[in-house]
């Protein structure tokens, strides 16, 4: 496990990568030339879809094939579909409508619901791609293909956050509270991690100077699988002594005021710390950084 801190935000190097793919068969009949207009590309009901020939937000599956969310730009519902790079040639990757009508059997899911879910740009898969995890009225689901159907894992009217499974596919973890907790597919047993979880302690989450300054905007899961599936290794982040930030949410009707952790420049960072977790079961041990002498680092990759 590799463990690299820094002593403040000012010495972090932050890496960019731009990947962009653009698969055209090599058979295709000489057309004629014409200029695109912005409209053609960017608008977001006029633009012209150019079917698997410049794909977006793809995931390779194999040396040969990717999927890729195919999005209607009228009714904003997406296909998810598998592409063969070489020709271009698309299939679903799986049935929608089996998936909409397993979920319509659960109670209080409707129609638009089970629509939505089956028409999602992205899933949360197992590393076989063989069943995904959905939210569905707040507790998650583990959905196998094929077979079309549910496993229902969660039992709580608070949120799950940042599900995934474990490399073997047999366990799911997931962040509650700011806790971090694992859940057995066999048994749908649910065990806590973490039990200190709170307001100012985060388990597993990143905090919002984290997921903006460091592991990327949008990211916020801070724990990560042993490719055996035996153990986790998760940050806590102490928020005490992180300086508060009001400002005011304009977007709604009703502008409402938040307040947020967040350090300027010269102010505390969240105090960070790196544990060892056993899906066996124990503590957390605490993996030592002595060796990085200033209190306030960093913690920028964990693998």
């Amino acid at each position: 496990m590799k463990l690299n801190a820094a002593a403040g935000l000012s010495r972090l190097h932050v890496r960019f990568a731009l990947l962009a793919f653009l698969l055209v068969p090599a058979n295709l009949p000489a057309q004629e030339k014409k200029d695109l207009t912005l409209d053609e590309i960017f608008h977001p009901t006029k633009r012209v879809d150019f079917g698997a020939a410049v794909a977006s937000g793809l995931t390779w599956v194999s040396d040969t094939h990717y999927l890729w969310p195919k999005t209607d730009p009228k009714t904003r519902s997406s296909e998810l579909l598998r592409v063969e790079a070489a020709t271009g040639k698309t299939a679903p990757f799986f049935d929608a409508a089996k998936m909409e009508a397993a979920l319509r059997k659960l109670p209080g899911v409707t129609a638009d619901e089970a629509k939505r879910l089956a028409h999602q740009r992205t899933y949360t898969m197992n590393e076989k791609r063989t069943a995904a995890l959905l939210t569905v009225a707040g507790d998650l689901y583990v959905y196998t293909f094929g077979a079309d159907s549910l496993l229902r894992l969660t039992f709580s009217p608070e949120a799950e956050e940042e599900a995934t499974f474990s490399p073997d596919a047999a366990l799911v973890a997931f962040v509650r509270g700011n806790n971090l907790y694992l859940v057995d597919l066999a048994s749908q047993r649910e065990r806590a991690v973490t039990t200190d979880g709170g307001p100012e302690i985060l388990n597993g989450k990143l905090d919002w100077v984290y997921q903006e300054e460091v592991y990327g905007r949008g990211t916020y899961r801070a724990y990560w699988w042993s490719p055996d599936s035996a153990r986790l290794a998760l940050l806590r982040l102490d928020e005490h002594g992180v300086p508060r930030y009001t400002l005011v949410d304009d977007v709604p009707t009703r502008p409402e005021v938040e307040t947020w952790p967040y350090p300027k420049a010269g102010d505390p960072n969240p105090k960070v710390q790196l544990l060892l977790a056993r899906v066996a079961g124990g503590k957390p041990t605490l993996v030592d950084t002595g060796k990085y002498a200033l209190s306030d680092h960093l913690i920028v990759d964990v693998a």
